[in-house]
């Protein structure tokens, strides 16, 4: 059965029903011949493992308006595309080393954008998906860091010394959760079964120190997140 061509090409958003329909149609109508027509540039020129270029629509025309050569956009990939991802990546680290087995990302240590951990999630993912063991470090000496555990072993430093003994962690106090329902889902629990004062939720990757109040919060909730609000902009300044 011959696949699908919606599915392959993208859409392009917009309101007009003009020109870029017109595009669209084209791209649509000769896909195969501009997909042999880039598999053929691929081989004079291959890509870079990492890059990415932005496309503006302004409505009446689409154009590249800048080139990356460290992007952070793989949180906007479309996931209909994602096996052709894990195949790129595939084919392109079997270039680099055949022997690999295990990755080591080493992202911005000072980014305050929230959308460029989504994009270190994502890339992180497809290299998993690959077939890879993917790590995430750091080049900072002073960050104490470990991978995936079980999250009554990271608080302990007894448990941690029993099955992480080769760990420099021994206090953990951040938490990285695989999901944002994990991760509000366990603060709620300490804060009403374990006693603890809960600070948030803290908003990161805003031009300004903007931050939003839980409903129900109380007044405590209000200073805190308030004192938090003055902090962030003392430290902007």
């Amino acid at each position: 059965m011959p696949a699908d061509p919606l599915h392959a090409v993208p859409h392009l958003t917009t309101a007009l029903t003009g020109p870029l329909q017109q595009i669209e149609s084209l791209l649509l109508t000769e896909q195969n011949r501009i997909e042999t027509w880039l598999r053929a540039e691929w081989r004079k020129t291959p890509a870079p493992l990492y890059t990415s270029v932005d496309l503006r629509n302004a409505g009446f025309k689409l154009a590249p308006v800048d080139t990356n050569l460290f992007p952070a956009g793989f949180n906007n990939l479309n996931p209909a595309f994602l096996p052709l991802c894990v195949q790129a990546m595939q084919t392109k680290i079997e270039q680099l080393c055949e022997t690999a087995s295990n990755i080591l990302l080493i992202p911005e240590d000072h980014t305050r954008n929230l959308f460029y951990l989504e994009s270190l999630a994502t890339l992180r993912d497809i290299i998993v998906k690959g077939g890879y063991r993917v790590r995430i470090g750091s080049l900072r000496p002073d960050l104490k860091v470990d991978g995936e555990m079980q999250a009554d072993v990271a608080v302990s430093a007894q448990m941690m010394a029993q099955h992480y003994p080769f760990s420099q962690v021994r206090d953990a106090n951040v938490l990285i959760f695989p999901e944002l329902a994990a991760a509000n889902t366990a603060y709620k629990l300490l804060r009403e079964l374990g006693g603890a004062e809960a600070i948030g939720p803290i908003l990161v990757g805003m031009n300004k120190p903007i931050h939003v109040l839980a409903t129900g919060a109380d007044v405590r909730d209000i200073i805190n997140v308030t004192i938090m609000a003055v902090i962030d902009a003392q430290n902007r300044s």
